[in-house]
């Protein structure tokens, strides 16, 4: 996934979604860190409650 954000509070994803108790969702995006750069993260997040 390539991705220019504009701004540190645009995020990029992918949402793989069955319903409310099974889903993944993927995002990229970047922060100011403490020094003053940029930096960027990925980060996983999973719901899954069975079938």
């Amino acid at each position: 996934m390539t991705f220019d954000p504009r701004t540190p509070d645009h995020l990029a994803g992918l949402t793989a979604y069955y319903n409310t108790r099974n889903w993944h969702y993927l995002y990229a995006g970047e922060f100011i860190a403490d020094n003053g750069g940029v930096d960027n993260f990925r980060e996983c997040q999973t719901f899954d409650s069975g079938p």
